[in-house]
């Protein structure tokens, strides 16, 4: 679809922004705020009038640009702390501290909800100045990140990113008449959400697509690939029934597993003769190596324990990846297949650091094929998982270019590039 342009334009002077419409203003995004405060983290809950939900930079929907549906958090607020910190429908929330490399601090959302809230200390709330539409605020600020304007103003220690609210607020940004604020968000609004209706449909897929991979891989690890064959009552609950001629062992007798060396993340650098392995996957590169040759990985902590990698070659494995050695004949690939079909997150302990314990697992029972068929097995799956891989691909591929066009009609809504005043918003479904 193609939209026109206004009549005329002048040059803004600002790299990011181009030209402007002849009638908008140009000047620094803190003109748009009355005030920034930071947010704050309080204590636990403990079911006094003073609990109230906190939104943190997790609760942040990075597509839609708003608080998710569901704020899970609550903490303890007085009300003295609260006072100067509750939320109101149409601030904006600006993500102060966290970030990473590929996705920077500075995420900035809408706040729609009537629900009384605070937002935690890694989080400031922004009200914005008379005159300033919030909903058209949000894809300003969204298109300044998406072109990395806030890079600019991040001081970055121990590993965290911090974003300067005062070098980034510095910025400059167009400022066009809050009618036609109000006209863009609206169009914006409409636009996104058919966008947005395709991505939805996208990650769908892909979740189906994920979920048919692992029933086949499930279905080949613990049946095999002989519809015909014979099968036996394994009395292993997830296990069920498997071929008459498999044996059924503890894990323990069938492979020895051993949590890797502790390294700080000081000592990771981001290129390096040998990878480093944590509990979900590569983390980085070292100088050393504590392991050479092909192995699954198990994560050993936090919200991933439990989910399986592979390592090849020389590498280090950090203290949170379990390394898993076969004491008999095994193929890596059908071995680490099994293990992910075990669904090892379940047996995690339920304290605040979820974790996995070494022992407990080791006395599981798996089935153990002779090596031949192991083989057989994980060549076949290979195949199929090439398969499955593809159709995968093909749907991330296309949200990623679903997000490109999303970005590139804020960027240019917002801009001034497209004259969006004479459209008129249709309902999406």
């Amino acid at each position: 679809m193609t939209f026109p342009r206004y009549p005329e334009y002048r040059e803004s002077a600002v790299e990011w922004i181009g030209e402007i419409p002849v009638h908008w203003k140009i000047d620094r995004l803190k003109v748009s705020i009355k005030s920034c405060r930071n947010g704050i983290w309080g204590n636990e809950a403990n079911g006094d009038a003073y609990d109230i939900p906190c939104v943190r930079v997790a609760d942040f929907d990075r597509i839609k640009l708003e608080v998710k549906q569901e704020i899970p958090t609550i903490r303890n607020v007085t009300e003295k702390e609260q006072a100067s910190r509750i939320l109101k429908k149409g601030d904006l929330l600006i993500e102060k501290s966290g970030g990473g490399e590929n996705q920077p601090v500075g995420c900035v959302v809408l706040y729609d909800k009537e629900q009384k809230a605070v937002c935690s200390n890694f989080v400031a709330k922004i009200e914005l100045a008379t005159n300033m539409d919030p909903a058209y605020w949000r894809y300003v600020h969204s298109a300044a990140y998406s072109v990395r304007l806030t890079i600019g103003s991040i001081n970055q220690t121990s590993g965290i990113q911090n974003l300067d609210q005062d070098r980034y607020f510095n910025e400059r940004s167009a400022y066009p008449p809050i009618n036609e604020q109000i006209a863009i968000a609206k169009f914006l609004e409409n636009e996104t959400k058919k966008i947005d209706k395709l991505i939805d449909e996208q990650q769908k897929l892909i979740e189906l697509l994920k979920e048919k991979r692992q029933a086949v891989i499930s279905h080949a690890v613990t049946k095999g690939l002989d519809t015909k064959v014979e099968l036996k009552d394994s009395e292993v609950d997830w296990l069920g029934k498997v071929p008459k001629h498999w044996d059924v062992v503890p894990l323990k007798y069938f492979v020895s597993m051993k949590s890797g060396e502790q390294i700080t993340s000081e000592q990771i650098i981001e290129e390096g003769a040998f990878p480093v392995y944590g509990g979900n996957g590569l983390r980085g590169y070292f100088e050393k190596y504590t392991h050479d040759g092909e192995y699954p990985l198990i994560g050993r902590q936090g919200a991933l324990c439990g989910n399986i990698n592979y390592a090849n070659g020389k590498f280090w494995a950090s203290e949170h990846a379990v390394v898993v050695t076969p004491q008999k004949k095994a193929n890596v690939f059908y071995l680490g297949e099994l293990l992910r079909s075990m669904n090892l997150g379940q047996y995690s302990t339920s304290a605040a650091q979820p974790g996995l314990s070494v022992e407990a697992i080791g006395n599981l029972r798996i089935p153990a094929p002779i090596i031949e068929e192991q083989n057989h097995i994980a060549d076949y799956l290979l195949i199929e998982s090439s398969k499955w891989e593809s159709l995968i691909e093909a749907a991330t591929q296309s949200i990623s270019l679903f997000l490109e066009r999303r970005s590139a009609l804020i960027a240019a809504a917002v801009t001034g590039q497209i004259d969006v005043r004479t459209f008129q918003p249709k309902e999406v479904a």
